[in-house]
């Protein structure tokens, strides 16, 4: 599928014969966002615009949180006695889970993308050799709406502490990857009240219950049900995310 690069259109222009990646780049601050990338898979169904923000401390409303009990798995990797096949254990679940958030984050951005004609912003960064890249967006726009990273942090935030999903994080500031992985996480948050506002429904893994946190806890989906009613699993949702990885990184490979 070819893509092709423009200069960037306000965002209330129609798509509705937009069929293909227009991703566009800025030299002045090196970021980077999509338009709708290819026709719309899931229907193009209107569904409501996104209510006026008025400030951080009066943000979307929060979603009914509906927690499976089912899916707390056992320690990892206690069934092997040797230190070493333990570790390779650990190391390869690690793995699989950055991957699965990062298919996560990404298919929630595409469904915006798509169905909303939200735009992102990236800076760019260099992508890991063993996990498939966490794609956290600068800035976005909806409905004729900015938001920068930290007015989305704030918002992901207080909707996890909001439906106690997790406590208010003091010692996360303490290092640099502290701050990076709990921005990933209320950034996915944040992302979940927007979809809610517009009409989504979700269900997620019952997160471990853990003392004295250091990090804002990544909260998964394992379900998503659209404003229509049609739920999708959570597989569903990683491949939105894969397909929309793809696109990024063929138009990062034109851009090198």
């Amino acid at each position: 599928m070819a893509l092709q690069t423009t200069q960037y259109q306000p965002i209330d222009r129609d798509f509705s014969s937009t069929t293909e990646s227009e991703l566009t780049s800025s030299a002045s601050n090196k970021e980077t966002h999509p338009v709708p990338p290819f026709e719309n898979p899931i229907g193009n169904t209107k569904l409501p615009t996104l209510p006026s923000f008025n400030g951080i401390n009066n943000p979307f409303r929060c979603p009914t949180v509906v927690v499976n009990d089912d899916l707390n798995d056992k320690p990892l990797g206690s069934k092997f006695k040797t230190p070493a096949k333990r570790l390779s254990y650990l190391r390869e679940r690690k793995i699989l889970g950055r991957n699965e958030e990062s298919e996560i984050i990404d298919g929630l951005q595409y469904l915006l993308i798509i169905r909303h004609h939200a735009v992102f912003y990236y800076v760019k960064e260099k992508r890991s050799k063993k996990t498939m890249k966490f794609r956290i967006p600068h800035s976005m726009e909806l409905n004729d709406m900015k938001l920068g990273i930290n007015e989305l942090c704030e918002i992901g935030e207080k909707w996890l502490v909001e439906r106690g999903l997790c406590e208010r994080c003091l010692e996360k500031e303490k290092s640099q990857k502290r701050i990076q992985r709990s921005k990933e996480a209320e950034v996915n948050g944040a992302l979940i009240c927007i979809m809610d506002s517009l009409g989504y429904s979700f269900e997620f893994k019952k997160l471990k219950d853990k003392q004295n946190r250091k990090t804002t806890p990544f909260v998964k989906t394992i379900s998503i049900t659209f404003p229509d009613g049609v739920n999708y699993s959570v597989e569903e949702l990683k491949k939105f995310g894969k397909q929309y990885d793809a696109i990024m990184l063929q138009q990062d490979s034109r851009n090198d």
